[in-house]
């Protein structure tokens, strides 16, 4: 179920640029006041974490300076102890800005290139064309360390290191998944390996250069990784929805299959790995617009939109997503989310800047960014629907198929509840990679039955059949998908739905071949 790992996160990715290519771009209506935007970001969020649907801290500033910095919530929401704001949250892959700052920060000083490659710092490695930029820009086509390393040469019960990874590298030499610049594929390995460039560089470890060249110009008293912040008093602990325990727990409570990435790289450099808290996110915002760290020509770079082999501009600078809105203002922002942790930051250059962090992984995160934007733009603001995959969760292991079915069908009743492919996908996958595949598909069927319009759904579920080797039943759904999207009047003659019934029937044609195959072994 791989593919459906890298199908999800491409959702999630698409998803964001679609909301903001429809929301950004509209500094030209009348801003609120500071003070109604205040309230209004106070008041979304105080009815969300009463909902349990916010547990966090939020800070929202403009070109006056902070205009809110508050907590909601617990720092363990079992003790019932209090967030502030001052509170330090693991920000997964909002690290990666950082450790892109560190780097481009390193060129101004002659470390090397832009077009430094790869090789140079590692020549043991077989990737010969891979430069500096190409890993910024997650089009270097390097592969998934997960998939290519760990899980076919790691004991994930004994702890991975930086360096363990990139000799592991070295030894198997697993094969680029595409050529340097011809597509976008977001990438951790990548990120990983310049970290280490940065420290072969330098002789110096990651941590002593992001603290010279990064923390201490921007005043960022509070930002380490999280391997060293974890310790620290106001460290939020992080939480997960246990299935098993129908609750959420904290992260020592929660039940980790031994190839989820925390159980086994705790001391992560690059993608991740990294704590921070809201205040010291602004002083990093604004270090970066006045160019405390960076020349204004770096910045420039980092905040540029990555340009494949065949002209096709990404929606990725150097460290940075970037979003073109509709006045032609960029909006420079990144995304985090790790187990029991999710992170945001905005910064719009020489206007506003907010960022939240939240110490449970819950499925609210695109309701409240999109309700906390909603407020500082002076758009309308909507109630925040439950999740039904959330209830569903809760429910899990205390309820018999038929009941969870019955359950569905009642929710889907409800104005105040969703459903949502992806939730189901993440929940499905969350049994995949204890290899409990009956679980799984027990799951897909019942987003079937939440969405049975659905053809993506279908198709997930087909995918799913194939990956467990039972074909026929997945034969029957790739049909049943085909079917559907014939059946739309208003969609089946679009492009994508025709390449799409395309792809379904060669899914198809494999399988038949493949189930013929095995019956004349």
């Amino acid at each position: 179920m791989t593919q459906l790992k890298t199908n999800i996160c491409n959702l999630i990715l698409f998803l964001t640029i679609l909301f903001l290519n429809s929301s950004c771009g509209n500094s030209q209506n009348k801003q609120p006041d500071t003070n109604i935007i205040k309230n209004k970001i106070d008041s979304v969020l105080t009815i969300s974490q009463q909902n349990k649907q916010f547990n966090g801290v939020v800070i929202y500033a403009d070109t006056t300076g902070v205009v809110i910095n508050k907590s909601y919530g617990y720092t363990n929401i079992n003790k019932q102890t209090p967030l502030d704001e001052h509170s330090i949250f693991e920000i997964a892959s909002l690290s990666k800005p950082f450790t892109a700052t560190l780097i481009m920060r390193m060129i101004e000083l002659n470390y090397f290139t832009l077009e430094s490659k790869l090789i140079e710092f590692f020549p043991k490695l077989p990737y010969k064309n891979i430069t500096i930029k190409h890993l910024l820009q997650h089009t270097s086509g390097i592969p998934d360390y997960h998939d290519h390393i760990v899980s076919k040469y790691w004991d994930r019960k004994m702890q991975l290191s930086n360096d363990t990874l990139f000799t592991l590298f070295e030894k198997y030499a697993p094969k680029s998944i595409f050529n340097p610049g011809e597509k976008f594929e977001y990438s951790n390995t990548g990120y990983y390996f310049l970290a280490g460039i940065a420290e072969k560089a330098s002789n110096e470890t990651y941590d002593n250069l992001l603290k010279k060249y990064v923390l201490e110009p921007a005043g960022m008293q509070n930002t380490k990784r999280t391997l060293f912040a974890q310790n620290e008093p106001n460290f939020a602990i992080g939480h997960e929805l246990s299935i098993q325990q129908s609750k959420y727990v904290i992260l020592n409570e929660y039940e980790y299959p031994e190839n989820l990435v925390l159980t086994y790289f705790m001391d992560r450099k690059g993608p991740g790995g990294i704590s921070s808290n809201t205040i010291d996110l602004w002083r990093f915002s604004e270090a970066i617009k006045s160019n405390k760290i960076l020349n204004k020509n770096s910045t420039e770079q980092m905040f540029t939109p990555g340009v494949l082999n065949d002209g096709t501009k990404t929606n990725y600078g150097l460290g940075w997503q970037v979003i073109i809105g509709k006045d032609k203002t960029r909006y420079i922002h990144h995304r985090g989310g790790t187990s029991g942790y999710r992170s945001y930051f905005m910064m719009i250059p020489g206007n506003g800047f907010y960022a939240f962090l939240t110490n449970s992984q819950n499925p609210y995160y695109d309701s409240i960014k999109s309700s906390i934007e909603n407020a500082i733009t002076g758009r309308k603001i909507k109630p925040i629907k439950h999740s039904g995959v959330e209830y569903l969760k809760l429910i899990y292991a205390k309820k018999q198929f038929k009941e969870l079915k019955h359950e569905i069908d009642s929710l889907r009743t409800m104005k105040d509840y969703y459903f949502n492919l992806t939730e189901f996908n993440a929940m499905a996958w969350s049994y995949w990679l204890k290899e409990d595949y009956d679980n799984g598909i027990k799951i897909l069927q019942l987003a079937v039955v939440s969405m049975p319009d659905n053809a993506g759904v279908l198709d997930v579920l087909a995918e799913s059949y194939a990956e467990v080797g039972q074909n026929k039943i997945a034969v029957i759904h790739y049909t049943k998908v085909i079917d559907m999207l014939n059946a739309d009047k208003d969609k089946r003659d679009k492009k994508w739905v025709k390449e799409w019934i395309e792809e379904t029937k060669t899914k198809i044609d494999s399988l038949n071949t493949q189930t013929s195959i095995d019956k004349n072994r």
